[in-house]
């Protein structure tokens, strides 16, 4: 039988076989036929709320196929696994293909891929349980170090030291600001006797701007008041 006639049934086997939602024939036209498979894991036994994921593996069919190998990738597995898992599953995809050369084997293939469904299903169980154990490990070391406390060694005592007078430092600065600030625009008796000049005149300066009528004072009130020498002697 040619390949063109082989690859023809093939696929219309395998339209038959799977439904619509897990099998799409990308490209019907020999020599360049392409198919796309849909697989579920959940169909495979994963729980849907925890382990819930798809792989879409694309099978391109060269023009001598089967008596060459189809050729296989996945599509969108990174959301789910690292190129090293996918790799690992390419390779016994691979292994299948070679082990079934002249006879058609998509069917195979694909059955192979779901029973490595079941291995990446428990690959991603193991991988959520190391990643929640890590996450419980690393806060109990955290809540640990709480309790030990920073060991302290020569470039610890000055990385604390170096901070320690920053702090200390700043703190003063901001003292000086507050005090420059709750004394602004505020002057001391001193500051005000220098600002004002008025304020520089002396007693004497001052009675010798005053006129004194002596017709209001009694002589008696007058007697023994030198008012020349009392001025004088300020």
């Amino acid at each position: 039988m040619a390949s063109e006639e082989e690859q023809q049934q093939e696929i219309e086997a395998l339209g038959a076989i799977y439904g619509d939602h897990e099998f799409e024939i990308i490209n019907g036209e020999y020599p360049n036929i392409e198919v796309k498979f849909v697989l579920s894991s959940v169909t495979q036994g994963a729980s849907e709320a925890d382990d819930d994921f798809e792989l879409n593996l694309v099978i391109s069919l060269p023009r001598d196929y089967p008596h060459v190998a189809p050729q296989i990738r996945f599509e969108d597995f990174e959301d789910y696994f690292s190129v090293n898992v996918i790799d690992g599953v390419m390779i016994k995809l691979r292994e299948v293909a070679n082990e079934n050369l002249g006879m058609v084997m998509i069917f195979t293939i694909i059955s192979a891929l779901q029973e490595e469904i079941g291995v990446l299903i428990e690959h991603r169980k193991r991988e959520k349980e190391n990643i929640v154990e890590e996450k419980k490990k690393k806060e109990e070391e955290k809540e640990q170090a709480r309790f030990v406390g920073t060991i302290v060694n020569l470039e610890t005592f000055k990385k604390w030291k170096e901070g320690f007078d920053k702090e200390r430092l700043a703190q003063k600065e901001k003292l000086i600001r507050e005090r420059e600030a709750a004394l602004a625009g505020k002057l001391t008796g001193r500051q005000q006797f220098l600002k004002d000049a008025t304020l520089n005149l002396s007693d004497a300066k001052i009675m010798e701007d005053v006129d004194i009528d002596e017709s209001l004072f009694d002589d008696q009130d007058l007697e023994g008041l030198d008012m020349d020498d009392d001025l004088g002697d300020d």
